[in-house]
C-alpha cells in the first residue's frame, strides 16, 4: 500500500456496494465546502489590489526616493514593468511549488483525511501572506525580492488549486451526476460573491486607511475558512468496504494485482492508472478547451492594472472593475445559464451533457469577441461593454469539464479532475512568464498594441471555441 507520486492525486473511489452519504450528510459537505469557499476567496480578493498596491508604493519609492510619491507618478514604465515582474514571478515561483507538491498532498488527502489537507493549506496561506506583509512593511532594510519565499510557504498542504481539487472531489463524492453541474456552478457563484463584495470593500478600505487595513482584514477570513474546513466529515470510502470491493484503500487498485515487481513497473501502473481517462480523442479536446480557457481567464489579472494605466486611475479605482465582471458573471451563472438549460430540454429534449456542451460553445464565442474589444477599448464606456461580453465567456470551463466527467467511468472522475489540475500549473508555469511579457510589451508600446494581453485572451478561446464544435 505504498504511496508514490505517480499514484492519482485524489482517490479514486469504487461506485458498488458501498453505503451512500445521507441526504443531510450531503448537503451539510455541500454548504460548508460553499461558506469555506465564499470566506476564503473574500480574503484572496480582498487582498489582489491592496498588495499590489502595496508593491506598487514600495517599488515606486526605490525608483524616487524614500519619500512619499503621488500615485499617478508611479505610473511610469520602469515601475509598472517591475510590478508586472515581480507579481509574475511570484505566480511562477507559486506554480513550480504546487506542481512538486500537489501530487504528494493529494496522497496525504486520501491517506489522512481531506479535511486536514484543507487546512494546512489555509495554514500555508496565512503563513506566506504574514510573510509578504513583514517584508513590504520593513522595506526600507529588507529587499523586495525576499517576498519569493512567499510561495515555499503558500505550498504547504499544497496550494490554492489542489483545494480546488479537493474541494470539487468532496462535491463529487456526495452530489448525484444529475446535479453535478448544479454544484460546479454554485461554487463559481461563491467566487463571484466574493468578487462582487471584496473588490469593493478593498477599495473603500484602501482610499479610507491605506493599503495595509484590507490585507490584515483578510487574515480573520482564512482562520474563518480554517473552522469551517475543520468541520468537513470524511467522504472516503470506509477502509473495510474497500477490502471487501478487493481494492486497496490508498491507492484504488485491486489487491489481487499487488505483487513484488520492482519499483519501475509500478510506477509505469501507477501513472497509467493516473492518466487512464486521457485514451480517447474527445477528452484531449476537452483537455485543451479547459486548459486555453483557464489561461485567458489569466488575463484577467492584467485588468486593474492596465485599466489603471490606460485611463489614469487610481488602482482602488480600477478595482472597481473587478466587481462589474462579478455581477454580470452573477447573472450569468444564477438566471441565464439555468433557464438556458431549462429552455434546451423544454423544446429539445437535450440531455445534460449536451447542455453543457452547447453552453460551452456559445460561451466561447463571446470569449473570443469580449477581450479583443477590450485591448481595443479607447475609453471607459467601451472597456465595460467589453467587460460584459468576456464575463459571459467565463461560464466555459465549468461546463466543458462537467461535460468532460460524462466521458469518463465515474472511478475515473478523480484521476481526470486530478490531471486537469497538474496540466494546469504545468501550463501555468510556462505560460505566465510569456502573457508577462506581451503585457509588458503593449505598456511600453502604447497605442493599439496596449492591449496585446487580451487579444492573446481572444486567441485562447479561439482555440476552445473550434475545439468544441469538433466534440459531440
Amino acid at each position: 500500500m505504498a504511496y508514490s507520486e505517480q499514484s492519482p492525486l485524489l482517490e479514486e473511489r469504487p461506485q458498488q456496494s458501498y453505503q451512500k452519504q445521507s441526504t443531510w450528510n450531503a448537503t451539510r459537505i455541500c454548504i460548508l465546502c460553499y461558506i469555506g469557499a465564499l470566506l476564503f476567496d473574500s480574503a484572496q480578493i480582498l487582498r489582489t489590489m491592496p498588495r499590489t498596491k502595496l508593491f506598487e508604493s514600495v517599488i515606486c519609492q526605490k525608483y524616487y526616493a524614500p519619500t512619499d510619491i503621488p500615485e499617478d507618478m508611479c505610473k511610469v514604465y520602469p515601475v509598472q514593468e517591475e510590478l508586472v515582474t515581480t507579481q509574475t514571478w511570484l505566480k511562477v515561483g507559486e506554480s513550480v511549488c504546487a506542481l512538486l507538491v500537489a501530487l504528494p498532498f493529494g496522497n496525504i488527502a486520501n491517506t489522512k483525511g481531506r479535511s486536514l489537507v484543507l487546512t494546512l493549506a489555509i495554514s500555508g496561506q496565512i503563513l506566506a501572506d504574514l510573510w509578504i506583509l513583514a517584508i513590504c512593511f520593513f522595506n526600507q532594510t529588507l529587499p523586495l525580492s525576499l517576498v519569493y519565499v512567499s510561495p515555499l510557504l503558500r505550498s504547504i498542504g499544497g496550494g490554492e488549486m489542489v483545494m480546488s481539487a479537493i474541494i470539487h472531489t468532496l462535491l463529487v463524492d456526495v452530489v448525484t451526476k444529475e446535479n453535478r453541474a448544479q454544484a460546479f456552478f454554485n461554487m463559481a457563484v461563491m467566487t463571484l460573491i466574493a468578487e462582487l463584495v471584496a473588490p469593493a470593500v478593498g477599495s473603500m478600505l484602501v482610499d479610507w486607511q491605506g493599503v495595509y487595513l484590507p490585507l490584515l482584514c483578510s487574515f480573520p477570513l482564512q482562520v474563518g475558512t480554517m473552522v469551517i474546513f475543520g468541520l468537513l466529515p470524511d467522504t472516503r470510502l470506509p477502509k473495510n468496504l474497500e477490502i471487501e470491493n478487493g481494492c486497496d484503500p490508498v491507492e484504488g487498485r485491486h489487491l489481487t494485482e499487488e505483487s513484488d515487481k520492482g519499483a519501475f513497473t509500478n510506477w509505469v501502473k501507477s501513472l497509467k492508472r493516473s492518466y487512464s481517462p486521457f485514451q480517447t480523442k474527445a477528452i484531449w479536446l476537452v483537455t485543451v478547451c479547459y486548459i486555453s480557457t483557464m489561461l485567458a481567464r489569466d488575463t484577467i489579472d492584467f485588468l486593474v492594472q492596465y485599466a489603471s494605466k490606460q485611463f489614469e486611475w487610481s488602482l482602488a479605482k480600477a478595482n472597481y472593475l473587478i466587481s462589474v465582471k462579478a455581477l454580470v458573471s452573477m447573472a450569468l451563472y444564477v438566471l441565464i445559464l439555468p433557464l438556458l438549460s431549462k429552455a434546451l430540454v423544454k423544446k429539445y429534449s437535450m440531455s445534460p451533457p449536451i447542455i453543457d456542451l452547447w453552453i460551452a460553445r456559445g460561451s466561447s464565442l463571446f470569449g473570443v469577441v469580449g477581450p479583443i474589444l477590450l485591448g481595443m477599448a479607447s475609453g471607459p464606456v467601451v472597456l465595460v461593454i467589453a467587460l460584459v461580453l468576456f464575463a459571459f465567456s467565463l461560464g466555459f470551463p465549468f461546463s466543458i469539464q462537467v461535460y468532460g466527467t460524462s466521458l469518463v467511468e465515474p472511478v475515473e472522475v478523480a484521476p481526470f479532475y486530478s490531471a486537469l489540475v497538474v496540466l494546469r500549473i504545468a501550463v501555468s508555469l510556462l505560460t505566465s512568464p510569456l502573457l508577462a511579457m506581451a503585457f509588458k510589451y503593449g505598456l511600453n508600446a502604447g497605442g493599439a498594441a496596449s492591449g496585446l494581453i487580451f487579444d492573446i485572451a481572444g486567441g485562447l478561446f479561439f482555440i476552445a471555441a473550434v475545439g468544441s464544435f469538433l466534440l459531440g
